[in-house]
């Protein structure tokens, strides 16, 4: 004995395939030999349970073997030498004109659509404090249009309106969008960092530049102004020289002095001679340089 079902639906979601549907037909749920034929006439019981009312249908194989051929096989509909009492048994748990079977499985094609139609849409179109934002209606007729193609294949009925009283994501999509935002919003917030950064790059690349301009312009007129100085200086010397030759001969005695003399440097000097013959004969002795300097470490 076979029991099957008549027909499923099922969502693909990921592969070649995904967003797309398929329908199986006549898929065998359980297969139980429930005795042997000898050729003659024979009463088998079926052994049915309540929880065999979950599939559809029932059928009956003639097999030869444990994997022989198939002799003969055909649906309890289609038994003409059973009871009536088996018959209404029978066709109460294996009826394919049972509504509540057709319910489920529109049921179960509805939720799956429904999270496939979810996952084509952003989140903030759904969801969205913005009233000119959310696209309800627009998630309403491609979540008709999806259960209206396999509603009309399979049941021979035609979806005409579908509406939404609450809007839920299921936990795995709802993961995953909310995955997809926060990988948006991380892309969107390297992009910025990486502009900032070149920008703050650029800026210290202009600073660095107009420094090296403004240091180099600066020594170009420390250096004229160095060297404008040094002639005004040779100026004032050469006129020091021509009025008074002696103390300009005294005043570059103090500066050569000023210049070789350090922290530690020890002068072992004559007192009569210059400069400080001058201090006891007066200008009017000629001024000789000193005879020996010495410098101790």
């Amino acid at each position: 004995m076979a029991l099957f079902d008549r027909a499923r639906i099922t969502p693909v979601g990921r592969g070649e395939n995904s967003g797309r549907t398929l329908t199986e037909f006549n898929i065998v749920r359980v297969w139980r030999k429930i005795g042997e034929w000898t050729g003659k006439a024979t009463r088998l019981p079926l052994g049915l349970s309540p929880q065999s009312s979950a599939f559809d249908a029932c059928a009956i194989i003639l097999q030869e073997g444990d994997s022989g051929p198939v002799r003969g096989a055909t649906a309890f509909e289609e038994m003409s030498d059973v009871s009536k009492g088996l018959r209404a048994a029978l066709a109460g748990a294996y009826c394919l004109d049972r509504p509540e079977i057709a319910a489920e499985q529109l049921r179960s094609f509805t939720g799956s659509a429904l999270e496939i139609t979810a996952s084509s849409f952003d989140l903030a179109s759904l969801v969205n404090t913005e009233p000119g934002q959310i696209k309800l209606d627009q998630f309403e007729n491609a979540l008709r249009k999806r259960i209206d193609e396999q509603a009309l294949k399979v049941y021979g009925i035609t979806i005409r309106q579908v509406g939404l009283e609450r809007l839920t994501l299921a936990s795995d999509t709802l993961s995953a969008t909310i995955e997809r935002m926060k990988a948006e919003r991380e892309t969107v917030a390297a992009e910025r960092s990486a502009q900032g950064q070149r920008m703050a790059d650029q800026i210290r690349s202009n600073a660095d530049r107009d420094s090296r301009v403004l240091q180099a312009q600066a020594k170009v007129e420390a250096a004229d102004i160095e060297a404008k100085s040094r002639i005004a200086s040779a100026a004032i010397y050469k006129q020091a020289y021509s009025t008074d030759p002696q103390l300009y001969t005294l005043l570059r005695s103090l500066e050569s002095l000023d210049a070789i003399v350090g922290p530690n440097t020890r002068l072992i000097l004559r007192t009569d001679a210059a400069p400080f013959r001058v201090l006891i004969d007066g200008t009017g002795t000629s001024i000789q340089e000193p005879t020996r300097v010495g410098k101790t470490p």
